[in-house]
């Protein structure tokens, strides 16, 4: 069975550091002919999306480039690591897991912040938890099977903690020269993921930009 882990847009629903740009406007109605048409107007980063290198590595790969395969991880594992507050999640939280993170290929830093996307959207979009770089650099250095990482956050970076905001991106995009992780933020973690056995990513593939809006399917 599949579950979609990826948030529906909706116009006004929280973006980093304020409202989604999303504009939808109707073109057509079933009054002016037989279909209707919309246009759709938003940032690259509106919604549940996935940070391809190229969003903080100017020799990072861009979205566009990644093949389906890339995007399928079948090793993965919930980190439940809570938060209420703007904090750093740190690499001691997710190191605490030991030998359950070994093999593992993405990983969903679940914490529990999604619930403020629809009761507090001003506190999910300006006041989040932030990924720390301590944390992102021992993903990059010690978990050497992570490709991707996702969170139920608006970003693993933070209006709230901005210099961290910009180390986190840079070293899990590679711009320091390290092997590139890909990230989903803005994801949909509430439900039970139990037996979660399969993660498919499903990018809107678009020529020329860094990242893009998704849809996130997990397999239980």
């Amino acid at each position: 069975m599949f579950i979609r882990l990826s948030h529906t847009m909706r116009v006004g629903d929280p973006a980093f550091g304020g409202p989604m740009r999303l504009k939808v406007q109707q073109r057509s109605s079933f009054k002016d002919g037989p279909a209707q048409t919309f246009l759709i107007t938003l940032s690259n980063h509106d919604g549940t999306h996935i940070d391809a290198p190229n969003h903080f590595n100017p020799e990072g790969r861009p979205i566009a480039d990644f093949a389906p395969d890339e995007l399928v991880f079948s090793s993965p594992i919930v980190l439940d690591i809570p938060k209420s507050s703007p904090s750093l999640i740190t690499a001691e939280e997710i190191a605490s897991f030991g030998e359950e993170l070994e093999g593992k290929d993405i990983l969903l830093i679940r914490t529990g912040y999604g619930r403020f996307r629809r009761t507090d959207p001003n506190k999910y979009s300006r006041l989040s938890p932030c990924l720390s770089p301590e944390a992102a650099r021992f993903i990059v250095e010690e978990l050497k099977s992570v490709r991707c990482i996702g969170v139920d956050m608006v970003s693993i970076g933070s209006p709230a903690f901005p210099r961290e905001t910009v180390e986190t991106h840079r070293i899990l995009t590679g711009y320091y020269g390290s092997r590139p992780v890909l990230i989903v933020e803005d994801m949909d973690l509430e439900g039970d993921l139990t037996g979660l056995k399969r993660v498919i990513v499903v990018p809107l593939y678009v020529e020329g930009i860094d990242s893009a809006p998704c849809t996130v399917l997990g397999e239980i």
